[in-house]
């Protein structure tokens, strides 16, 4: 495997725990807001980041 195949596979992975991450935080933002009764909100929250 040559450096630069390294390299982008590195960087694939990075991203793709980045994706991740902010997938938790803004699920972790939904269940909070859905927590204390706001469905709504906790709705357009996921349905706003599907876009």
């Amino acid at each position: 495997m040559s450096i630069s195949t390294a390299y982008k596979y590195t960087c694939q992975f990075c991203n793709t725990v980045q994706g991740v991450f902010a997938s938790l935080q803004i699920a972790n933002k939904a269940v909070s807001a859905a927590s204390r009764g706001d469905h709504q909100r906790a709705k357009a929250i996921i349905l706003g980041n599907l876009m």
